[in-house]
C-alpha cells in the first residue's frame, strides 16, 4: 500500500494533527502567513542528495546515516563506541579492542604500554645486568683473563729495592 504524504503550501507547516498552519508567531493574513507586518517566506526545498552507500534519505529530502552508522569513506559504516584502554585500537569487526604489536596491557595502569625489550646476553662470563641494561662484573669482581674473577688486593711493594714477589707472595730477588 502506497502512502500519500500531505504537503503543505508554501509558508505553512503541518501541525500535529495534520492541518497545515502558519508557523509559530504568524497569522494568516490576505491569503498568507504574516508576522509583525513582514511577510514569512517558506524556506526552499533542500537539493535533492545523492544517495551514499547505506545512507536513507528523510521525509524533508536529506540523505543521512541510518542510527548507529555514521559516515565514513563515502559509505555507512557501523559506530564503534571508541576504545576506552589509552592506546587501545578496535578490532577489524570494531566489536572490540586490543594493544597494538609492541605494547601489551599493563592492568595497573590500565593502558597499553610499550613491551620492554630483552637485554642482549653478556659475552664475559660472570657478567650481569646493571641498572641500565649494561653488562658489568658483580661487585668485588673484575674482567682477568676472559671472565669475571675477584679483584686480587694489590700486594705491598717488597722493602727491598729491586726484590719481586714470587707467585707465594713472597719478596725475593729476581733469577
Amino acid at each position: 500500500r502506497n502512502e500519500v504524504k500531505k504537503q503543505c503550501s508554501a509558508g505553512f507547516v503541518m501541525n500535529d494533527a495534520g492541518r497545515c498552519v502558519c508557523p509559530e508567531g504568524t497569522t494568516y493574513r490576505n491569503g498568507q502567513c504574516t508576522g509583525d507586518g513582514v511577510i514569512i517566506e517558506p524556506k526552499p526545498k533542500p537539493k535533492p542528495c545523492v544517495l551514499l552507500k547505506g545512507q536513507i534519505r528523510t521525509e524533508d529530502g536529506r540523505c543521512v546515516c541510518p542510527r548507529g552508522t555514521e559516515l565514513e569513506n563515502g559509505a555507512c559504516v557501523k559506530m564503534t563506541q571508541g576504545c576506552t584502554i589509552p592506546g587501545s585500537v578496535p578490532s577489524a569487526d570494531g566489536d572490540s579492542c586490543y594493544c597494538p604489536k609492541g605494547t601489551h596491557l599493563d592492568r595497573i595502569a590500565n593502558a597499553c604500554v610499550r613491551d620492554k625489550q630483552q637485554p642482549e646476553q653478556c659475552t664475559i662470563r660472570g657478567q650481569v645486568h646493571d641498572a641500565d641494561g649494561d653488562c658489568v662484573c658483580p661487585k668485588g669482581t673484575e674482567v682477568r683473563n676472559g671472565a669475571c674473577r675477584p679483584i686480587r688486593p694489590k700486594p705491598e711493594q717488597c722493602r727491598i729495592p729491586g726484590q719481586v714477589r714470587n707467585a707465594d707472595g713472597d719478596c725475593v730477588c729476581p733469577k
